[in-house]
């Protein structure tokens, strides 16, 4: 009774010091009581009501509607970077075994500088992808016969080349940005995108927005990280056969920019973040307490794994690369000795995941993904598997661990969208990609992931309050840059580890 008393004192104070909510939407009041004229009035109220919650007939809501306190968080040497934005400029509170705190000026930075940079990262890497993850992109269907084209007479006939004039094309949409004949690419009913070079306007084009990218990395060392790091350089001493663990909980648009990968990319000599710290994400200090505390101090060294990959989706482009992951994972788990189970293609349907997902601590998705304003999911063979879906089927008990193999459809909705779902239903740790993935680069993280991590369970490295998926991405993603080459971050910088 008081719990609830407390919870209509603060809404009803809530709906008087920020009424707009209420104005333009009346249906956002959980009760239907008039708005409250005195301020002081019902502030009294609610602090009279809170002294109740913590005398010894209310035990246990002695923190109900209260911050989360600083003493929550974990007693580890990991360290967690909270940066807030605001118009007049930007701090960083940098917080070290949840006792100690720092604060960190960022006098270059406010609210404007933060929205160019968004702007500038979002108009410059999306020339250089698209926001679903598959093989070069196939403007025909690949079925036997003559080609289809889906697109506009616009497009077709449109200064890159008409499609039916037998000259390499170069497709603005296409990931891959691949010159090719169209017809001469059926083969046996299967369309293959043999590469080309560029044209020089479309390679010059190229060039500028990866160059606009390389800025925006440099602008975000220079301008965050950098300081922030050189802070935690002085007050903690880095040890050089272990990198530092940092959880960046940046806010607003700050959140949608890769600060991991924040660094100044040269020909000969780069300083990067990657080579310094392991990060990981989380959206609010919050988030990352629920995480930590469902985390168990001993962790299982063979956990139940449920590998789910969906190389055909109906009407969405065929992932090959999916089915490549699954076979590598299955062959790492198998060394390992790890239980597992594989749903596939038209058996991996929403009904079958949701009837076998609860009996999994770890759960690997490699498929399509689709997020938007009011619905997040994951492109099983009959449908989408929704978040709810997943929430009123999860045994919050037994998840530890989900890698989302998958990109969402909408680029311009927070990348952090389904990772962050994942972490509300019970997933104490996730790794998903920031943006586009390439097909061919997901199975190669995927086995150095599971590898990794799997190693540091057999041998006991992972500290308790940890899941070790951090430290186990970070060997993934270098091996993937060792391939790729590190000044092509945008392909390997795109994976990240949020939760704990």
């Amino acid at each position: 009774m008081v719990a609830r008393d407390v919870y209509t004192s603060t809404t009803r104070l809530s709906c008087l010091t920020n009424p707009t909510a209420t104005d333009l939407d009346p249906s956002s009041l959980c009760f239907a009581f008039p708005v409250p004229t005195d301020k002081a009035e019902f502030r009294r109220q609610r602090d009279a009501l809170s002294s109740c919650l913590s005398r010894d007939e209310c035990a246990g809501f002695e923190e109900f509607m209260r911050p989360r306190a600083l003493a929550e968080l974990p007693s580890s040497p990991e360290l967690v970077v909270v940066i807030g934005v605001t118009p007049a400029g930007c701090e960083a509170l940098v917080l070290l075994q949840g006792r100690s705190m720092t604060v960190v000026t960022l006098s270059a930075l406010n609210a404007e500088a933060v929205e160019k940079l968004h702007q500038s990262w979002l108009t410059s890497s999306s020339y250089n992808w698209t926001a679903t993850r598959g093989p070069p992109t196939r403007p025909y269907t690949a079925t036997r016969g003559p080609p289809t084209w889906p697109y506009s007479t616009t497009i077709r006939h449109s200064k890159y080349g008409n499609p039916y004039d037998g000259k390499p094309m170069w497709y603005p949409w296409s990931r891959h940005r691949h010159l090719w004949d169209p017809r001469q690419c059926i083969l046996g009913g299967v369309v293959s995108a043999p590469t080309l070079p560029l044209r020089p306007q479309a390679a010059q084009t190229h060039a500028n927005s990866v160059d606009a990218c390389r800025r925006v990395m440099v602008n975000l060392w220079r301008m965050i990280v950098s300081p922030i790091l050189g802070v935690i350089n002085s007050i903690q001493h880095m040890d050089r056969d272990r990198l530092p663990h940092v959880t960046w909980c940046p806010s607003g648009l700050l959140s949608r920019l890769p600060l991991h990968a924040a660094g100044v990319y040269g020909e000969h000599h780069s300083t990067c973040a990657f080579d310094v710290v392991v990060s990981s994400y989380a959206s609010s200090l919050a988030t990352l307490l629920d995480a930590t505390k469902g985390a168990s101090d001993r962790h299982p060294v063979s956990p139940n794994v449920l590998v789910v990959t969906q190389p055909t989706t109906p009407e969405r482009t065929p992932l090959p690369g999916a089915t490549v992951e699954g076979t590598r994972m299955r062959n790492v788990l198998t060394q390992f000795h790890v239980a597992s189970t594989s749903l596939d293609n038209d058996s991996a349907t929403v009904d079958s995941v949701l009837a076998t997902l609860h009996h999994h601590s770890w759960v690997h998705f490699a498929c399509h993904g689709d997020s938007s304003a009011t619905q997040s999911a994951l492109s099983m063979y009959d449908g989408p598997l929704s978040i709810p879906g997943l929430s009123r089927a999860l045994v919050s008990e037994n998840a530890e661990l989900a890698f989302l193999s998958a990109c969402q459809k909408n680029a311009k909705l927070p990348p952090a969208d389904l990772a962050d779902c994942m972490l509300g239903i019970g997933f104490k740790g996730v790794v998903s990609p920031m943006w586009l993935l390439e097909d061919e680069d997901a199975p190669i993280v995927a086995e150095a992931y599971y590898t990794h991590l799997l190693e540091l369970r057999r041998t006991g490295q992972v500290e308790p309050g940890s899941t070790g998926a951090a430290y186990a991405l970070h060997e993934a993603v270098k091996q993937l840059r060792a391939k790729v080459g590190e000044d092509n971050f945008l392909r390997w910088a795109t994976f990240v580890h949020r939760g704990v």
